[in-house]
């Protein structure tokens, strides 16, 4: 029956979106600062953060907001320096916001003269008299080259 095959190299060709990222996360799951929106009295800024390896062993940088609270219509500018070891290790840097208005992604810009250094502005938006509490959650990723295999050859007597 034709069908089978077909179907079979239907799915063998198609990629998914995760196999067309050619990065891998280089820190710590879940490493994030925390802004304040508004006068909300119950939220506690984290105005800087040191980021950690994937398990923790080894500071890799540090993450900062200025301001790290503020009304509506403030921009929060993060910024992500990554120690020189690892300034060549890190090819691309997200921050991930999280609140009540729902997630949203931005990509960092790294300065053409300090690579370590990486930085966005975001605008907290919403309501004039809005309070809350939004999570900001930095993600370091190492690019893999796809095309590099590497292969051991054995000799035999």
């Amino acid at each position: 029956m034709v069908v089978l095959p077909v179907v079979w190299a239907l799915l063998n060709g198609c990629s998914s979106a995760e196999d067309d990222f050619p990065y891998v996360q280089f820190n710590a799951l879940n490493e994030a600062l925390t802004i304040c929106i508004g006068d909300d009295p119950a939220c506690t800024p984290t105005p800087s953060l040191a980021l950690q390896s994937t398990n923790g062993s080894t500071e890799v940088g540090t993450a900062t907001v200025d301001p790290p609270s503020g009304p509506v219509g403030t921009v929060h500018q993060i910024e992500v320096d990554v120690l020189d070891a690892w300034q060549e290790t890190v090819a691309l840097v997200q921050v991930k916001v999280t609140g009540e208005r729902g997630e949203q992604s931005w990509d960092l810009r790294q300065d053409s003269a300090d690579h370590g250094n990486w930085l966005v502005g975001i605008e907290s938006l919403g309501d004039p008299q809005e309070s809350r509490q939004d999570t900001a959650t930095l993600l370091l990723w190492e690019w893999i080259d796809a095309t590099t295999t590497t292969t051991t050859t054995t000799e035999t007597p």
